[in-house]
């Protein structure tokens, strides 16, 4: 056995349980601080110990579970570090097929963007207790969690990767200072039992009532709601009797699309937007993200649409309907960029890279014919006095790879968030098209920006045929739209974007 510096109190025999563990074989071990003052666990003491499925670590002073210590334990399933002084866990956990993780009570800031790693056996994950303010993106992927416990952190808002958990039974979010509650509730069709009391909400969606067949528990209470008699019915917990006045009070979107339902006719009106998922063998329709465009700008969301008919007044208005989306909705591009492509110009597959500004050779909107290097675009932004342009190419000059959405035959179809190439330039005569939104900030704005845009352009059709696209890189694929996605665009039920300070100009969209 490795030395240790028992001086510090981390003497194995300091911990009897992982000595008896490893005497008898055990495939469990619970480590207690008690009132051993433990700082530090030392890898060495596990190392014996690769049989272990089964560890729990509470109670103590330590800081961190470092790498080591989970590179000692390749057989964990089960990991419980509650009661500690995590200020950090350390992404190597991720890397365990773990079904159950617990870092209730310690003080964590963040979760690692590697959470995502353990969705083919994540089944419960408790971080409550702790100084979260968001989750990261990736917890979407956790598809197999069946117990979130999110309660006393400081969320301000709902997660919404939280709506991706479609197996999610108990759902705990109480003690945290949410406002609202998503319309999108619904979409978790498997919730028996969920706690948002102790919050700021001041009130509840109609999407709720979509809950009443599976929701057993819910626990409601001690929120401002600005409806007094509701807020006596949910301090009462009378789910019932809750359900029973949402049905009958609520005016959110949700409870008349329910009304709605119930009364329509056979000969109802089409929905306005159709969303198909072609089948996944379809390898061509997958667009590929390299680790370079990952460092460079890591977000993007991809969709198709077929069967447009434009003519020259509704392609300016779609175009205009752009610009207004990169003033406003994107914060002129700062939070996302948006890219539209002919989609009869390109050939799939279709990879999403960065590269070198001087191996970016391709035809800009603004010069169609004439091939030039990304390197060279300020020298002619400046030239032509084009101030709004140097402001989008001074967001990725930093960096020493700039994003580019690319075809199968090696055309550059756009540099985001500069400037589209003239090649898969749309017109009056396309009839099917790719549009991209791509961000450096997280997933959920590319997914809101392109919910607007697809509602927004959707109104100047009789009906708007949209296919999903996968996005995969090496850890994952997204899908847009997904599931509940295609909610929200269904029911109308859109998400808020950050506004932008801009003025939403009649500039070409690039």
């Amino acid at each position: 056995m490795a030395t240790v510096d028992t001086a510090r109190g981390e003497n194995p025999r300091e911990w009897p349980e992982l000595l008896e563990a490893c005497a008898k074989g055990k495939r469990q071990a619970k480590l207690t601080g008690g009132g051993r003052q433990i700082a530090r666990l030392y890898p060495a003491l596990l190392a014996p110990l690769q049989h272990l499925q089964s560890l729990q670590v509470s109670g103590t002073a330590i800081a961190e579970f470092p790498a080591a210590c989970c590179a000692a334990l390749p057989s964990l399933s089960e990991l419980v570090l509650s009661g500690n002084k995590l200020t950090h866990l350390c992404p190597d956990v991720c890397k365990l097929r773990l079904q159950i993780l617990m870092v209730d009570h310690n003080q964590l800031m963040a979760l690692p963007d590697e959470l995502g790693n353990l969705a083919a056996t994540l089944q419960v994950l408790d971080v409550a207790n702790n100084k979260l303010q968001a989750l990261p993106t990736s917890v979407e992927k956790l598809a197999n969690v069946v117990t979130l416990n999110l309660e006393h952190n400081e969320l301000t808002e709902f997660p919404s990767a939280v709506l991706e958990m479609r197996k999610l039974s108990c759902l705990s979010l109480g003690y945290n200072q949410m406002k609202s509650l998503p319309d999108q509730l619904g979409a978790l069709e498997s919730l028996q039992t969920m706690r948002v009391d102790h919050n700021q909400l001041e009130e509840l969606p109609g999407a709720l009532l979509a809950l009443d067949k599976h929701l057993r528990d819910a626990s409601l209470g001690d929120n401002p709601y600005a409806d007094k008699k509701f807020a006596r019915l949910a301090a009462s917990g009378n789910l019932k009797q809750v359900f029973a006045y949402l049905r009958k009070n609520a005016t959110a979107p949700a409870a008349a699309a329910e009304v709605a339902a119930a009364t329509a006719s056979t000969t109802a009106a089409p929905p306005r937007i159709r969303v198909v998922f072609p089948p996944d063998a379809s390898k061509a329709e997958i667009v590929g993200v390299t680790e370079h465009a990952r460092q460079a700008r890591r977000f993007i969301v991809v969709t198709k649409l077929v069967g447009l008919s434009f003519t020259d007044e509704s392609l300016q208005r779609f175009i205009d309907l752009q610009t207004e989306l990169h003033q406003e909705a994107c914060d002129k591009r700062r939070l996302a960029a948006i890219g539209t492509h002919d989609l009869d110009a390109v050939k799939s597959p279709f990879t999403f890279d960065a590269r070198p500004p001087d191996d970016i050779w391709f035809a800009p909107l603004f010069k169609p014919g004439k091939q030039r290097a990304a390197s060279s675009l300020r020298r002619h932004f400046e030239k032509w006095h084009d101030v709004s342009m140097l402001k989008y190419l001074r967001l990725i000059e930093p960096l020493p790879r700039w994003p580019v959405l690319v075809d199968g035959a090696g055309q550059v179809m756009s540099l985001s968030p500069v400037i589209n190439s003239a090649h898969s330039r749309i017109s009056v005569n396309t009839t099917q098209m790719l549009i991209e939104v791509s961000s450096a900030v997280n997933l959920d704005v590319c997914r809101r920006v392109m919910a607007l845009l697809l509602d927004r352009f959707s109104r100047d059709l009789p009906q708007l045929l949209v296919l999903a696209v996968p996005v995969a890189n090496r850890e994952s694929t997204v899908k847009y739209p997904s599931p509940s996605d295609v909610y929200d665009l269904l029911e109308g039920k859109l998400p808020r974007v950050p506004a932008g300070n801009g003025n939403s100009g009649k500039k070409p969209c690039c």
